[in-house]
C-alpha cells in the first residue's frame, strides 16, 4: 500500500461543491437570516459551508427553530411551527456529536423538516481520520496504519427515525461513509421492534387496517425516500433494508447507485419490495381522495410514476376499484409511455368504464408529445395567426402549442365525454375547451354523445337536457369536426355550439354545413361559432348556402377565418333568400341577427356592410315584435335582476372573517419576500399596504367568487376597489393597528367586443347598442361594479336621513335609522323590510351626505385604491422605451427665460405654473442619468430611487405629496411614443408598425375615442380619465360634485412602477384645472404586490398561508361562515396549451359589490347574457342608467340632500345622454382634457395626440 497517506485515488466520488470558508457558531445565525431574507424560510441551505464544529451544527438547529416567529401556532400553547421544510447541510463537516444536535432537532415537536440533506458528510460514517478532508475509506487507497474510523451516524440517526413523531419524508446520505453496518441499523430503525408486519401486499380493503398498525408499531411514518448513493453497502444491507422496507411500507425509493459491492440479485429484491410498497401507497392515496369527506381529486404530479403506476391507477379507478368515484386526476410530469396513457384510457372508455372522472391532465409525459403534424388539419395561414390574436385576447407574444399523442388524445376525449354527462344543460364558457382533444379526442366525445343519444328513452336523458357546447381551442381538425358535428346534430335541444379557434379548415366546414341541411338536424341551434378556423371561402359557402331558411339560427361567428369576396357574397346572398321567405310569415321571422365577419381583410366594406343591414333589419323586427308583446328592446327578455342583498349581520361577519384571513397572509408574504436591502428598514413600508390590499382583494374573490376560482382555466385576470377607513380611532402609522380595508367592487375578465361587432351594434337601435357590454376588461368590471354599489349607497343614506328626520319630530322613537336593503330596479321586498328592522349593527359607508344640498362626497378618513392582478392594458403595460423630449420641445421644468414662451399661449390672465426645480436637479430615471441632459447625481437623485420604486417609501408618506414625488421621478413626454392613447384591439396585418403596448392599437388623437362605436380606450387610459373626471362618471358627477379618485393603484403580474406611472396619472401633467376652476388631477401612488392570484388552491391550510410567499394566494374553504363549503382548484394545470395560461380565464365575464350574495356573470365576447338572448346584463349601460334613476327617484324631493326642484330636468331625463348633458362640471373636466390650451411639452399633450 502507498505509504503517503496525503495519496489518494477516488472511485467515482462526487466532487463538493461550493467550498468554503469555516462557518463559526457566532456566524450562523446571520448568514441564515440573509440567506433566508432572499429565498424565504421554507429552504435553508449552507451547502459547502464546513461548521466549525458540533456548536455551529447546534446554531444552525436554533436558527431554524428561531424561524418559528413566522410559522403557524400549534395548539393553544403559543408554541409555533418552524416553516423551515428543506434543510441542506451537504458538505458540512458534520461530524457525530454535531449529529446529535440534528436528532435534537427532529425531534422536537415544533420541526416540521421534511428534506434533510447530508451528503458528503464522510465523519458520519467510515473515514480515514488523519487524511487531510476525511475521505470514506472506500473511496480511496491507503495505508494499513492509516486510522479507519467508524463515526456511525446512522445508529445516531436512527434514534429519529424510530420515532413516530419525525416528520422526514427524504434523507439524503449519499457518499457519507455508510457501509452494511450502518444500513442495517437504518433498516432495524425502519421495521421497528415489531415483527409481525409481513412483506406481502394485501388487499385494498386491508389498507387501512396495516396502516394504521404501521404508524404505530414501526419507524418514521412519513420516510419516503433514502439515499444511499456512492456509499460502500453490500448485499448484506440491501437484504436488510429490504426485509425492513416491507415492514415499514412507507419507502419508496431508496438509492444505491455507485455501491460496487451490491449485487444484481440484491438490487431486484429490493426493487420488488419498493415497487410493491409504491403500488399500496398510491392505492391509498388514491383511497384516501376519494373518502366521503374528500375532494374527488388528487395530484401525482412529478411522481416518477411508470406504466406499471397507470395499471395500478386504472384498476383504481374502474368501477368498484378504490377510487372509482374520482373526478379529477393530474399525472402530469411524470414518465407514462402512449402504453400506460392507453391503459388509464380503457379505464375510462365504455359502459364499464369509470363514469365520474371528468378532469385528467398529462402534460409532460413521455407519451403524450410528439412533434409531427397533427392530423385532419388544413394548413395555417396569416389569417391563423390573427384568430389567436383575437380569440385568445391575449397580451403576451404567440408560444409553440401542445402536441398530443393520439393515445393522450383519446385519454383526454373519453374524460371529456365524461364532463358533457355530467354537465346538465351546459354552457359553451364551461365545456370542454381547451383539453387538446384533436382528432381522435373528438371522435371519442362524438361515440359517446352518438351511443347517449341513440340510446336515450325520455326526456330525463342527458341528450334531451343539453342546450350548450363549447369544443373551442382543442386543435380539433376535419376528420374530428366531422364527427362531433354529425353527433351534436342530433341533440334535440341543443342552442349554442361554440367550436372556435380549431384547425378544421374548408373540409370541417363543409362537414359541419352537410349536418346542418341534414333531415331533423340542428332543430334549435341558436348560436354557431367557428371564428379563426381557417375556413376560407369555400368554407364560408357550405355553410351560406346550409343556413338558408333555417328556422332557428340568430347569431354565426365567421371572424378571422380568411374569406374573401366569394365568401361574403355568398352570406349575402343566403341572407337575402332567407329574408324573402319570411316575407308573409306569420309565424316568427328566421334569420341572423348578430353576423361576426370581422378579421377578414379581404372582404369588402361593401359586402360587411350590407350583412350588418341585413342582420340589423331582422333584429329590429324582433325588438318591435318583443315590444308588441310588452318586452324590452334589444331582442332581450328585460334587465338582469340584482343580486340578493346580504343583512349588515351578514356582511359585518364576512367582512370581519376576510380582513382577518387577509391581514394575516399580506404580512406572511411581506416578512417572506424581504430582501437582504430591506432588513435595515424598521418601519413598515406602503409595500405593506399593497399586499393588505392585494390580500384583502384575493381573500374576498376566493370567498365571492368559488365557482370561477374552481373552474377557472389559465390565470384569472382580477381588479378591485378596496375602500381603506382611517377615522377608526387607531395609529394611522402602524398598518393594521386601527384602519380598515374592506373590498367593496370586484370585476373578473379579459374580453372586449370587437370594433366591428361593436360598429354593427350601433348601428341598429340605440337600445340595442346600450344593452350590450362593450369592455369586459376586469378594471372597468370592477369600476361598473362601484358605480352600482354607490347607486345603492345613495339611496340608502337618502332613506336613513329621511328616517331620522321623521323620527326626530316623533318622540319615544329612534333617531337613526339602520342600513336598508334594496332590492333590484327598486323593488322593497319584505325580506329587505325585516333586514332593515333587523340590523342593529354599524354599517359601512363610503359616502356621506354633502350636508348643504349639494348631494353626496366621499366620507373623511376614506380613500379608495385600485387592485389589478396584471398591469393594465395600453401604455402602463407599454414595452420598454426611452421617454426623452421630442426635438425643439421645452421643458417646463426648467427656470429658463427661454419658457416665456410657453406663457404667452396661455389664455389672457391666465399663468400657468411652472416648477421652481432648476435645471441641476432635472428628473432623473432609477439608473441616476437625467433625461435631456447630463448632470451630477449626488444629492440630486429622489430619495430611495436608486434602492426603491419610486413609491415604495414609508407607510407615513405613501398617500402626502404624492404628485411632488412623481415630478421629482417621473416624466412622460409629449414626444413619446408609448404616452399616445390607445384603444384596445390587434394591429393590421398588413402594418409594418409593432403594437405600442400587446394588445392594443394607438390613436391619433383622444378626442375621436369619445363616442365613437368601435373604439374601446385601453385601461390605461380609463385610468388617466378617472383620475381627472373621477370614476363616478358623468350622471353620478351631478350628485356626488367632486371626483373620486384613487389613492394607489396595486399591481401584481408584469409591474413596472415607470411605465404605469406614466401610463396612468402622470400623462395627466399640465391639465389646466386652476383655469377652469376644477379640481386638480389626482396623482395616485403605484405599488407592487407579493400578493399574487397565481395558482388557487383551497384545500391549503390558511395559516400557512403558502409554501412559497407570494406564489399564490390560498384560503381554507372549510372555515367559511354563512355559506356552502367548496374547494378550489387550480385549473391552469389543466389547459392544454400552456402558453394560452397567462392570457386570462375563459370569456366569462364576472361583477361583484358589496353586499351582494352572488357575483353576476355574462359573455365578455358578446357583451351579452351567458349563452345570448336572455336579459340585459347587470353592467350594461341600459341597466347602468335604470340603476341612477331609481336613485334619482328616491332623490326626488329631498332637497335638504340635493337642492333641486322636483320638475328639475334631471328628474325627467329619458336616457344617458340626456343625463350626462347636465353634467356642466363634468362637461367642463372634458373639455379642458381634451381641448384646453395647455404648455406644448405638457404630458397630457402626448396623451391627447394630434388634432
Amino acid at each position: 500500500m502507498d505509504p503517503d497517506p496525503q495519496r489518494r485515488f477516488p472511485q467515482k466520488k462526487k466532487r463538493p461543491k461550493g467550498h468554503a470558508s469555516l462557518l463559526h457558531a457566532a456566524d450562523v445565525f446571520r448568514i441564515i437570516t440573509e440567506r433566508v431574507s432572499v429565498n424565504g424560510p421554507t429552504r435553508v441551505s449552507l451547502r459547502g459551508r464546513a461548521l466549525s464544529g458540533p456548536d455551529a451544527v447546534k446554531a444552525v438547529c436554533d436558527a431554524v427553530l428561531e424561524l418559528g416567529r413566522q410559522g403557524s401556532w400549534i395548539g393553544n400553547n403559543q408554541t409555533r411551527i418552524s416553516p423551515t421544510t428543506t434543510l441542506n447541510l451537504a458538505s458540512g463537516n458534520i461530524c457525530p456529536a454535531g449529529l446529535e444536535h440534528l436528532v435534537n432537532l427532529l425531534l422536537d415537536k415544533r420541526c416540521q423538516l421534511k428534506e434533510l440533506n447530508l451528503v458528503d458528510n464522510p465523519k458520519l460514517g467510515v473515514h480515514l481520520r488523519d487524511v487531510q478532508d476525511t475521505p470514506p475509506a472506500h473511496t480511496v487507497t491507503h495505508a494499513d496504519d492509516d486510522t479507519v474510523v467508524d463515526g456511525n451516524g446512522c445508529e445516531i440517526l436512527a434514534r429519529a427515525i424510530r420515532s413516530n413523531s419525525c416528520t422526514l419524508t427524504q434523507l439524503n446520505l449519499g457518499g457519507c461513509g455508510i457501509t452494511c453496518k450502518g444500513a442495517g441499523a437504518l433498516a432495524n430503525a425502519l421495521a421497528g421492534f415489531e415483527d409481525g408486519v409481513g412483506d406481502a401486499v394485501g388487499d385494498a380493503g386491508d389498507n387501512d387496517r396495516l396502516n394504521t398498525h404501521r404508524r404505530t408499531t414501526v419507524g418514521s411514518p412519513n420516510l419516503e425516500h433514502l439515499n444511499l448513493r456512492s456509499n460502500d453497502v453490500g448485499y448484506a444491507g440491501v437484504c436488510e433494508l429490504a426485509t425492513a422496507c416491507a415492514k415499514h411500507s412507507v419507502v419508496r425509493e431508496v438509492s444505491l447507485g455507485n455501491n460496487a459491492m451490491v449485487t444484481d440479485t440484491a438490487r431486484r429484491e429490493l426493487h420488488d419490495v419498493l415497487s410493491r410498497n409504491r403500488k399500496r401507497a398510491l392505492l391509498t392515496e388514491l383511497g384516501a381522495a376519494c373518502e366521503e369527506s374528500g375532494e374527488k381529486s388528487i395530484s401525482l404530479r412529478r411522481r416518477r410514476l411508470s406504466d406499471a403506476d397507470a395499471a395500478t391507477i386504472a384498476g383504481a379507478i374502474r368501477p368498484g376499484g378504490c377510487a372509482d368515484c374520482l373526478v379529477s386526476l393530474d399525472v402530469s410530469e411524470n414518465d407514462f409511455t402512449s402504453v400506460g396513457i392507453d391503459t388509464l384510457a380503457h379505464a375510462v372508455r365504455g359502459v364499464t368504464g369509470n363514469m365520474s372522472l371528468a378532469s385528467v391532465s398529462v402534460v409532460g409525459n413521455p407519451g403524450a408529445h410528439f412533434d409531427g403534424k397533427k392530423c385532419g388539419s388544413d394548413s395555417q395561414t396569416a389569417s391563423d395567426r390573427n384568430a389567436s390574436n383575437f380569440k385568445n385576447d391575449s397580451c403576451d407574444t404567440k408560444k409553440s402549442k401542445v402536441n398530443f399523442t393520439t393515445a393522450a388524445q383519446k385519454l383526454l376525449g373519453v374524460v371529456a365525454a365524461n364532463f358533457l354527462l355530467h354537465s346538465g344543460t351546459g354552457e359553451a364558457l364551461k365545456s370542454i375547451a381547451d383539453r387538446g382533444l384533436g382528432c381522435a379526442g373528438a371522435r371519442e366525445v362524438a361515440g359517446v354523445v352518438s351511443a347517449t343519444t341513440a340510446f336515450a328513452r325520455d326526456d330525463r336523458s342527458w341528450a334531451f337536457v343539453v342546450t350548450a357546447i363549447g369544443t373551442q381551442h382543442n386543435e380539433i381538425g376535419y376528420e374530428g369536426c366531422a364527427a362531433i358535428a354529425n353527433a351534436f346534430a342530433m341533440l334535440p335541444n341543443l342552442v349554442e355550439w361554440a367550436c372556435y379557434a380549431n384547425p378544421i379548415g374548408a373540409n370541417g366546414a363543409s362537414s359541419i354545413a352537410r349536418s346542418i341541411s341534414a333531415p331533423g338536424a340542428f332543430l334549435k341551434l341558436k348560436s354557431l361559432d367557428i371564428g379563426g378556423s381557417n375556413i376560407g371561402d369555400s368554407g364560408c359557402c357550405a355553410i351560406s348556402f346550409a343556413i338558408v331558411g333555417h328556422a332557428a339560427l340568430q347569431e354565426l361567428h365567421l371572424d378571422h377565418n380568411d374569406i374573401g369576396n366569394t365568401g361574403g357574397s355568398a352570406l349575402v346572398r343566403s341572407m337575402e333568400r332567407t329574408a324573402d321567405s319570411n316575407r308573409g310569415a306569420p309565424t316568427r321571422n328566421a334569420g341572423l341577427r348578430r353576423v361576426w365577419l370581422h378579421g377578414n381583410p379581404r372582404v369588402p366594406d361593401v359586402l360587411i356592410g350590407r350583412v350588418h343591414e341585413l342582420a340589423n333589419r331582422t333584429a329590429t323586427k324582433d325588438d318591435l315584435e318583443a315590444q308588441t308583446r310588452g318586452g324590452t328592446c334589444g331582442g332581450t327578455s328585460g334587465f338582469e335582476l340584482q343580486s340578493e342583498l346580504e343583512s349588515v349581520v351578514t356582511k359585518n361577519s364576512v367582512d370581519a372573517f376576510v380582513y382577518e384571513r387577509a391581514e394575516r397572509h399580506a404580512r406572511f408574504c411581506f416578512d417572506g419576500n424581504k430582501q437582504s436591502r430591506d432588513l435595515h428598514r424598521s418601519v413598515d413600508t406602503s409595500s405593506f399596504f399593497a399586499d393588505r390590499v392585494a390580500a384583502n382583494a384575493i381573500c374576498t374573490y376566493v370567498y365571492r367568487l368559488p365557482d370561477h376560482v374552481e373552474t377557472t382555466r389559465g390565470n384569472a385576470v382580477v381588479a378591485a376597489i378596496v375602500a381603506h377607513s382611517t377615522g377608526r380611532g387607531g395609529d394611522c402609522d402602524a398598518p393594521g393597528a386601527g384602519d380598515y380595508l374592506r373590498t367593496i367592487a370586484l370585476g373578473v375578465g379579459t374580453k372586449f367586443m370587437p370594433n366591428a361587432v361593436a360598429i354593427a351594434a350601433s348601428a341598429g337601435t340605440a337600445n340595442r347598442y346600450e344593452h350590450v357590454v362593450h369592455d369586459s376588461h376586469a378594471e372597468v368590471l370592477a369600476r361598473r361594479a362601484l358605480l352600482r354599489y354607490l347607486n345603492r349607497e345613495m339611496r340608502e343614506l337618502v332613506l336613513e336621513h329621511t328616517t331620522h328626520v321623521s323620527n326626530s319630530n316623533n318622540q319615544g322613537c329612534p333617531t337613526a335609522a339602520p342600513d336598508l336593503v334594496i332590492s333590484s330596479m327598486g323593488k322593497q321586498s319584505e325580506t329587505e323590510t325585516e333586514t332593515f328592522r333587523e340590523t342593529q349593527t354599524e354599517t359601512f359607508r363610503v359616502l356621506t351626505l354633502a350636508g348643504d344640498g349639494s348631494g353626496f362626497r366621499l366620507k373623511p378618513g376614506t380613500s379608495l385604491h385600485l387592485y389589478v392582478s396584471t398591469a393594465p392594458c395600453g401604455a402602463a403595460s407599454a414595452t420598454k422605451e426611452t421617454f426623452t423630449f421630442a426635438e425643439g420641445a421645452v421643458d417646463l421644468r426648467s427656470n429658463d427665460s427661454s419658457n416665456d414662451t410657453v406663457r404667452n399661449l396661455a389664455p389672457k390672465g391666465v399663468t400657468f405654473g411652472v416648477s421652481s426645480v432648476s435645471r441641476d436637479t432635472a428628473p432623473m430615471r432609477h439608473d441616476g442619468v437625467t433625461h435631456g441632459h447630463k448632470t451630477n447625481t449626488q444629492n440630486r437623485q429622489p430619495r430611495d430611487v436608486s434602492e426603491y420604486d419610486l413609491d415604495d417609501v414609508s407607510y407615513t408618506e405613501s398617500f402626502a405629496d404624492v404628485d411632488e414625488r412623481h415630478e421629482r421621478g417621473v416624466y412622460a413626454c409629449g414626444g413619446s411614443r408609448n404616452a399616445k392613447a390607445m384603444t384596445k384591439g390587434a394591429m393590421p396585418v398588413q402594418s409594418r408598425e409593432t403594437a405600442p403596448a400587446p394588445g392594443c392599437v394607438p390613436l391619433k388623437n383622444l378626442a375621436s375615442a369619445f363616442g365613437t362605436p368601435g373604439l374601446t380606450l385601453s385601461c390605461s387610459d380609463k385610468i388617466s380619465r378617472w383620475q381627472v373626471l373621477g370614476a363616478q362618471g358623468a350622471a353620478l358627477s351631478v350628485l356626488i360634485q367632486n371626483p373620486i379618485a384613487f389613492s394607489s393603484l396595486v399591481v401584481g403580474r408584469k409591474f413596472d412602477g415607470d411605465s404605469l406611472r406614466r401610463g396612468t396619472c402622470c400623462r395627466t401633467a399640465g391639465f389646466p384645472h386652476a383655469v377652469f376652476k376644477l379640481s386638480k388631477p389626482k396623482h395616485l401612488s403605484v405599488l407592487k404586490t407579493n400578493v399574487k392570484v397565481g395558482a388557487i388552491g383551497g384545500d391549503t391550510n390558511d395559516d400557512a398561508a403558502s409554501t412559497d410567499s407570494g406564489a399564490g394566494f390560498t384560503m381554507n374553504s372549510n372555515s367559511r361562515p354563512f355559506q356552502k363549503t367548496t374547494t378550489g382548484k387550480n385549473r391552469a394545470g389543466f389547459i392544454a396549451d400552456q402558453s394560452r395560461a397567462g392570457a386570462g380565464d375563459s370569456d366569462e365575464s364576472l361583477t361583484w359589490c358589496h353586499g351582494e350574495t352572488v357575483c353576476t356573470r355574462h359573455d365578455g365576447r358578446t357583451g351579452m347574457s351567458v349563452g345570448g338572448g336572455g336579459p340585459t346584463p347587470v353592467v350594461a349601460r341600459a341597466w347602468q342608467f335604470a340603476d341612477f334613476q331609481k336613485t334619482l327617484g328616491a332623490l326626488r324631493g329631498k332637497r335638504e340632500v340635493l337642492d333641486l326642484r322636483v320638475d328639475d330636468k334631471l328628474f325627467s331625463v329619458k336616457n344617458a345622454r340626456d343625463a350626462k348633458a347636465l353634467a356642466v362640471t363634468y362637461a367642463a373636466g372634458k373639455h379642458a382634457m381634451l381641448k384646453a390650451r395647455v404648455p406644448p411639452t405638457s404630458a397630457i399633450v402626448g396623451w391627447r395626440g394630434s388634432s
